[in-house]
């Protein structure tokens, strides 16, 4: 299997909306050499994606997941129907950070806090994928807060390299229905 980022030079993350990343979704998805498309976007702070505004207050991850990965895998149905099957879409609940919330003795070791602080958020929230998404309490901004120095794309790709790939599938679910779904076997 063969893995390839597609982006634009100097393009960077956050608010990732539905209408420019169906352009190059469809792109991929027409290429001769007959490609699955992945998607990977943070749920945290998006503003415009298919589903959306469907999702009821008090949605569970699971819930948010099904509604906004299942529109957005229709709407490239409706534009490409022959090629849907090969676009498989992941909205991290809440944000790529969730995952790091996997091990909380890794994290709190990069953090340099204590582990409890960790533990209490996980015991608050009931697993990693559950840490919501609000202003102050998005994964994200628990990690700033406790950490100022922390920097997503120099510290998160570190912390979840020492963590690992099988602890993250254990305490986050929908990532591994992810992986599962993408032939990514534990």
């Amino acid at each position: 299997m063969v893995f390839r980022l597609v982006d634009k030079p100097g393009q960077r993350g956050g608010d990732v909306r539905f209408n420019r990343t169906k352009r190059e979704i469809i792109a991929t998805l027409k290429e001769k050499d007959k490609p699955i498309v992945c998607t990977f976007v943070d749920y945290y702070g998006i503003k415009e994606w298919p589903g959306l505004d469907e999702i009821p207050n008090n949605s569970t991850p699971e819930q948010i997941a099904n509604i906004l990965n299942g529109r957005a895998k229709n709407a490239i149905a409706n534009e490409v129907p022959a090629m849907e099957q090969r676009y498989i879409p992941f909205l991290a609940v809440h944000e790529f950070e969730t995952l790091l919330f996997s091990d909380s003795e890794i994290l709190a070791k990069h953090l340099k806090i204590n582990k409890a602080e960790i533990d209490l958020v996980l015991s608050e929230c009931g697993s990693p994928e559950c840490v919501n998404n609000g202003i102050d309490t998005a994964p994200s901004k628990r990690i700033e807060n406790w950490n100022r120095s922390y920097l997503k794309t120099q510290n998160g790709h570190k912390i979840a390299q020492e963590i690992g790939i099988s602890k993250m599938r254990k305490a986050c679910p929908l990532f591994n229905d992810w992986l599962n779904q993408i032939g990514i076997k534990d």
